[in-house]
């Protein structure tokens, strides 16, 4: 199974949820003894909020794929934004 990443932190409790769902559901669908290797890069929700304020959305970007790298670092194979306010700049992220 490959590596997961997620952009987590830009909602703290949507990570949570997430985080959950994810190894709770693989772990029933594979079976008991088994939980995916993932890895969470926790951004600050403020940074991203006063990047939005200030419409720097090429800042967001760029502050996006900082994390993004890092979870490639790590070896993670697929990525996951776990917050809605990132995907304004989705498409500058593919």
């Amino acid at each position: 199974m490959k590596k997961l990443g997620l952009i987590g932190g830009t909602g703290p409790e949507s990570t949570l949820i997430y985080y959950k769902k994810i190894v709770y559901g693989a772990n029933k669908h594979v079976g008991k003894g088994f939980f995916p290797n993932l890895t969470i890069e926790s951004l600050n929700v403020f940074s991203v909020l006063k990047y939005c304020s200030d419409r720097d959305y090429d800042g967001l970007t760029r502050y996006l794929m900082g994390g993004i790298n890092t979870l490639i670092a790590a070896g993670c194979e697929i990525v996951s934004l776990t917050g809605n306010t990132p995907h304004i700049v989705f498409d500058a992220l593919t």
